[in-house]
């Protein structure tokens, strides 16, 4: 009898702890950079259904909730301001027992370790993420600026740092040098940029190193002091002066003669478009002429019984020099087609006037 309910008993073992598992992740840290997008690896073992389970990622340093599904829902309400919009978890790799995190537009901010953790009625597992956050620009760059009083001015600037990194300068000797100024800020997109600069006289001619670095790394860039970065002369804004009058003066008359010939063809286009409206004139006026001749013609032909008639119809006078005027200016030899049309328009009129031509 006992025997027989031990068997029971272990055949029920499987049945009543059906979701056992365990978590596993990456041994290794993810490295990615600024901006990109990434995934953080994490899956139960043996690949049993997560959709029905709570699936909780949080950010192991700080205690920030990254991102929370439970019940089959995704709960953006429970999650950290800094990482809403960007972390999403695939319902369909839930089915398969993978509860990896995509990760977008990933920050300077977002480097560090991160739990990922499985919770179901019967168990509970989790393990730990890592994610190195590097700018490919991370290597500093020194520059140079002359003053005129033989001074000169580097400036070491680097970027894409996290955490915060410290700017040193080291001479030949390995001694430090003071900087005049250092300066850092962190960028949107959580990476601290920092600048630092110093002055160097011509009397230093040394090797100087600018040394940038933070817990987690350090990188430097080096420089040759010498010499000839110097200006040896005092009197270089007169060697300047001495190179460059010539030019400028070139420039200068080369400008005066440019204006003076601007205002020539100014002038010329003035006079060009008065010529034209003379031109205008000129050609109305001979139109005028040519009318007038016309008329006088047509009155050489009228004998003088027959101006009276065309004087004593109302209105025909006007009428027909109307008519003459514009078909002698649309066309030449038209006389004859002009005194027939008179001729019917005079008989139907009436009323005599007076008609003075």
């Amino acid at each position: 009898m006992e025997q027989i309910l031990f068997v029971v008993f272990l055949l029920q073992v499987p049945a009543s702890f059906p979701d056992n598992f365990v978590v596993h992740g990456p041994r290794q840290a993810v490295l990615t950079s600024p901006g990109e997008e990434i995934t953080l690896r994490c899956w139960l073992e043996p690949g049993v259904a997560a959709d029905h389970m709570s699936v909780h990622w949080i950010k192991y340093d700080s205690g920030e909730t990254v991102h929370l599904y439970t019940r089959g829902v995704d709960r953006p309400d429970r999650q950290d301001e800094a990482y809403r919009g960007r972390t999403e978890l695939s319902k369909v790799a839930l089915t398969r027992g993978i509860i990896s995190l995509r990760l977008r537009n990933v920050r300077c901010t977002d480097q560090g370790r991160y739990t990922c953790s499985a919770i179901s009625e019967t168990s509970e597992d989790e393990t730990k993420v890592g994610l190195k956050v590097e700018a490919l620009k991370l290597q500093p760059w020194i520059s140079l600026a002359g003053y005129p009083d033989s001074r000169n001015k580097l400036t070491c600037k680097s970027k894409g740092w996290y955490p915060k990194p410290s700017v040193v300068w080291i001479d030949g000797s390995g001694g430090e040098v003071k900087a005049n100024s250092d300066t850092c800020s962190q960028a949107s997109d959580g990476c601290w940029e920092c600048e630092s600069s110093i002055d160097i006289t011509i009397d230093f001619t040394d090797r100087l190193t600018c040394l940038t670095r933070n817990a987690a790394k350090r990188k430097e860039a080096k420089i040759r002091v010498s010499a000839e970065m110097f200006h040896r002369d005092p009197n270089w804004l007169v060697a300047f002066w001495v190179t460059f009058a010539p030019v400028i003066g070139a420039a200068a008359v080369l400008m005066f003669f440019c204006r003076k010939r601007c205002k020539q063809v100014q002038v010329y286009e003035n006079l060009k478009q008065q010529f034209k409206s003379l031109d205008n004139e000129l050609k109305s006026a001979e139109r005028d002429r040519k009318y007038l001749r016309k008329a006088l013609e047509l009155k050489e032909r009228f004998t003088e019984s027959e101006w009276a008639t065309v004087g004593s119809c109302a209105g025909c006078a006007e009428l027909l020099f109307d008519y003459a005027k514009d078909r002698i200016r649309s066309r030449e030899g038209c006389s004859e087609l002009l005194f027939g049309y008179a001729n019917d328009r005079i008989r139907s009129c009436e009323a005599p006037v007076s008609l003075t031509l």
